[in-house]
C-alpha cells in the first residue's frame, strides 16, 4: 500500500532483519510509475 510521504524521511524501532522501501514518483498525470525507486539494508545489531 501506498502512502504520502515527505522527504527526509526517518523510521526508528525496525527489527533485525532485511528490510526494503520503495517509492513510487507521481508523473504530470497523476498516474503512478510501474516501478517504484528501491532501497534495501539489512539491520544486524
Amino acid at each position: 500500500m501506498w502512502a504520502p510521504c515527505s522527504s527526509p524521511r526517518t523510521y526508528n524501532g525496525l527489527p533485525l532483519g532485511a528490510h526494503t522501501l520503495q517509492v513510487p514518483a507521481n508523473g504530470a498525470t497523476g498516474l503512478i510509475e510501474a516501478l517504484p525507486a528501491s532501497h534495501s539494508w539489512t539491520i544486524v545489531s
